[in-house]
């Protein structure tokens, strides 16, 4: 008997990696599913603000399959584009912080929602306003802290990573992501109790609509003729 070939879905991301390189293009979109909301995470927490972070996903991407010939598998793949993400997402905020009007207005879209036609706050109505209320505060005091006490914090709690997989995502020591650690809790957790971590992880999804339109629009960006070398 013939073994069966193994679905796409059950190989490692280094197995899609090698797909993709032998020239499979398409096998790259699974690797971009697997990964998507991991690196919008990432990138919210340093720039602040949603489209901007979806721009930086899409370019992390990009720039990840341009150089997947260099991909040595010394890491896991996840953490590799997590640490392109990364790096991509403080190139586009040290370019935030040099436009006094784009900085006023970092944050303003995470906080949009619609500052509603107050009437009443009764009922259904009036819990879901409490409810905004309760979301804008935390994503407030979160925006508050500092970029690198946020990126822990998102990949540590939101994203659920280990001290390890932060320490080499972020190329900072393990000990280092546990102070770090400890004094984001104690800046943001402790003032908004342990609901908050659950609050930005709903926050922070990163599926449906959203995640097939990186996708999609990647995978429109990414050269066909095979991958860079």
């Amino acid at each position: 008997m013939k073994d069966e070939p193994c679905p796409a879905t059950l190989l490692s991301d280094e197995q899609v990696v090698d797909r993709v390189l032998a020239g499979d293009i398409g096998a790259y979109e699974l690797l971009m599913r697997r990964h998507n909301q991991r690196l919008y995470r990432m990138a919210r927490s340093i720039v602040r603000n949603e489209t901007e972070a979806e721009d930086i996903v899409q370019e992390a991407f990009v720039r990840a399959y341009a150089a997947l010939a260099k991909f040595e598998g010394r890491s896991s793949f996840a953490t590799w584009v997590t640490r392109i993400a990364y790096h991509e997402a403080l190139r586009a905020h040290r370019k935030q912080t040099q436009d006094s009007k784009h900085k006023a207005r970092i944050g303003a879209e995470i906080l949009s929602n619609g500052s509603a036609h107050h009437e009443q706050g009764k009922g259904q109505e009036g819990e879901g306003l409490r409810r905004k209320e309760i979301v804008k505060m935390i994503c407030q005091s979160f925006d508050k802290l500092s970029t690198m006490h946020r990126s822990v914090l998102m990949l540590r709690l939101v994203e659920g990573l280990s001290t390890r997989e932060t320490a080499e995502c972020l190329r900072i020591s393990e000990s280092n992501v546990k102070v770090l650690l400890h004094r984001a809790k104690s800046q943001f957790v402790g003032k908004l109790e342990t609901q908050s971590i659950t609050e930005l992880c709903e926050r922070f999804s990163f599926a449906g609509h959203r995640c097939d339109r990186i996708v999609r629009e990647t995978m429109g960006r990414i050269d066909s003729r095979g991958v860079a070398g």
